[in-house]
């Protein structure tokens, strides 16, 4: 039996691997006992535990190993700013940390569901190969591990902003103007993500091995519907942080940042993939909005549910 095809054996070998990303961040966190900045603590810890999961990739040969890494952490992080805060678990807290949680599972459950197994590697990652070829690993460190990290972390920012005021003061007044659209937005983004990606799966295994384009559900209204609920995510936990302050409405550059990769970067190479592989894909893209939910010009004379 080729071990590297088989899933479970994937599966507990990113079990370990996030294992030891998390001891090794947290014997970072212990080391820099001193350091007064909790957030620069934390960045740090970030960087060793996405290093850890960066030479596993290499050992394993699979920049895949970092997929649910983009997931996996933010919970961990808000957990230690909120330990460190001392905040206790308010009603304000419990509530961001419960919505950031279901949106965590979530994400991290579709990544490891749709992941075969050792040999299995996301598109891109493969495209990276073919293009950089000796120089993969070092893109694949910058590209695919670090940038991620980054991107996330200051996606964070807002909440650690958040969840400080309240260990800062015992007063922290939360305007329910800001706060309760943030949560609300934060959780929708959840469900927009879950009922497009069980939309997604229910479309493939109706077009085993076909090359349809799936036009239904939300699909229908939004070409990206589980991107537009991963932005939702992140401007709902900066409207959490303005509940505490307009003063922080600067950190907005933050979940900006993160609609700038999908726009310039995801989204493009995405469908510059999809019209290769389904050039009716050209028909959603003139007919579907790319994200906000609209409703679409596909009329029935238009056959992109069927199989080439």
């Amino acid at each position: 039996m080729n071990i590297r095809q088989n899933k479970a054996v994937a599966i507990g070998v990113v079990l370990i691997v996030y294992a030891f990303a998390l001891a090794s961040a947290t014997a970072t966190i212990a080391l820099l006992g001193n350091m007064q900045s909790i957030v620069l603590k934390t960045f740090l810890a970030d960087l060793v535990a996405t290093g850890v999961v960066f030479i596993c990739s290499v050992i394993v040969n699979n920049s895949s190993m970092y997929d649910p890494y983009w997931s996996v952490a933010v919970p961990v992080m808000l957990y230690y700013w909120i330990a460190e805060a001392k905040t206790g678990w308010s009603l304000p807290i419990v509530l961001l940390f419960a919505v950031i949680l279901l949106w965590s599972i979530r994400l991290t459950a579709n990544c490891l569901v749709n992941w075969e197994h050792l040999g299995d590697e996301d598109w891109r990652y493969v495209s990276f190969r073919k293009k950089f070829g000796n120089f993969y690993w070092p893109v694949s460190l910058v590209a695919v591990h670090l940038f991620p990290t980054l991107i996330v972390f200051a996606c964070c920012i807002p909440a650690f902003t958040f969840i400080q005021a309240f260990g800062n003061s015992s007063s922290t007044t939360v305007r329910l103007l800001w706060y309760v659209p943030g949560i609300i937005l934060i959780f929708g983004g959840f469900l927009l993500q879950l009922v497009s990606d069980y939309q997604m799966l229910r479309f493939k295994q109706n077009n085993p091995g076909g090359k349809a384009v799936c036009a239904v559900g939300l699909w229908r209204y939004s070409r990206h519907p589980n991107y537009l609920g991963e932005l939702s995510v992140w401007f709902g936990v900066m409207l959490c942080s303005l509940s505490i302050g307009e003063q922080h409405i600067v950190q907005g550059v933050f979940p900006l940042a993160m609609l700038a990769l999908f726009l310039g970067y995801s989204i493009p190479v995405m469908e510059k993939r999809m019209v290769s592989k389904r050039p009716q894909y050209r028909q959603i893209q003139e007919s579907v909005s790319m994200l906000i939910p609209w409703p679409s010009k596909i009329g029935s004379s238009v056959s992109i549910n069927q199989t080439e």
